[in-house]
């Protein structure tokens, strides 16, 4: 009867420890994380982290990618993946608070970095499996031509002669309507 009751109480002890670690775990997660109402959405350097868990990339190319993550999230599901904003610059889109992070690496390659997927739902982590496993191929210089043909950075670099300077902010209703119309989905503009 004594070792039940010892064996009762250590399940019961362990039971508590890992309750709070999970909890600890979850306040962690959602310590980096904007909250507006209900929605937490993911800060756009956890995204890069993501990406940079997977390869060592440029910061041109970790751009690129975090902006279609955030792209195709709004064109799926009508709402952004990450608070940060991303602006039409020459080289194509651009997150200024990645820029800010990663520009001392230049035109060289950022190494690759620890998983962070604990920080990212089932839903998040799919979508940028996704993103990855698209544009994962392309170089850099490829992921800049083809964001040049889209219409979200062409809408947001209207007036702008090619080489020109630009911070002009990237509509997320024209990345929603515009990616979301090559899955087919019609949102309201």
């Amino acid at each position: 009867m004594e070792k039940v009751i010892i064996t009762l109480l250590t399940i019961c002890l362990l039971s508590f420890f890992f309750q709070n670690v999970i909890i600890k775990k979850k306040r962690e997660y959602s310590k980096n994380k904007l909250e507006r109402g209900n929605l937490i959405m993911a800060d756009v350097r956890d995204v890069a982290q993501y990406f940079l868990s997977k390869e060592s990339m440029s910061h041109k190319k970790l751009e690129k990618m975090c902006y279609y993550a955030q792209a195709w999230y709004l064109a799926n599901y009508g709402t952004p993946l990450v608070h940060n904003m991303f602006e039409a610059w020459v080289h194509g889109p651009v997150s200024p608070d990645l820029y800010s992070q990663y520009r001392g690496w230049g035109w060289s390659e950022i190494p690759q970095q620890p998983d962070n997927s604990i920080k990212f739902s089932e839903i998040e982590l799919n979508l940028l499996e996704k993103v990855y496993d698209t544009y994962g191929e392309y170089t850099a210089d490829q992921l800049e031509a083809i964001s040049h043909t889209e219409i979200p950075w062409l809408n947001a670099r209207r007036g702008c002669s090619p080489n020109e300077y630009s911070r002009n902010p990237i509509s997320m209703i024209d990345m929603k309507n515009y990616y979301g119309e090559r899955i087919g989905r019609n949102y309201d503009r």
